[in-house]
């Protein structure tokens, strides 16, 4: 074969070639495509908050708020962000918020999230998920 080394960017035609013991060749040619992939934004949660206490009785929802950081210096970072809370053993809450492009050096990027109207006590446990990392909150519901 006439493969190089190491592929450049770009599509590279490769061929290949064998020749049999009675002296038979056969040729056969593949194409090689190397795509250039931008690096990876640095998105991290730079906080999560969920409501710590609401009291049924006063129909009371439970709030959220999630703010996304990008540490990186030079490249943008896309993301959606997921919302699930759990009680009682049950899932109750399950959202996710549209996809986002996180400028580079942004400490405030946010998402938002439909507020939860309970229906039984108990603790629910809430748990945001982004590209790369994920936080938990609690709530207790009286």
């Amino acid at each position: 074969h006439n493969a190089p080394a190491s592929f450049p960017l770009g599509t590279t035609t490769v061929t290949f070639s064998a020749t049999d013991s009675g002296g038979l060749t056969g040729t056969a040619a593949s194409t090689v495509t190397v795509n250039e992939t931008p690096a990876a934004a640095a998105l991290s949660i730079q906080q999560f908050k969920a409501d710590n206490q609401v009291r049924l009785a006063r129909g009371e929802s439970v709030d959220f708020s999630l703010r996304i950081r990008n540490n990186d210096r030079t490249v943008a970072g896309t993301t959606s962000a997921t919302l699930g809370g759990v009680q009682n053993g049950v899932e109750v809450y399950n959202q996710t918020a549209p996809e986002q492009t996180i400028p580079a050096r942004t400490n405030n990027a946010t998402f938002a999230f439909p507020s939860f109207p309970p229906t039984v006590t108990g603790e629910i446990t809430w748990t945001v998920t982004i590209v790369g990392d994920t936080a938990t909150a609690t709530t207790r519901v009286r």
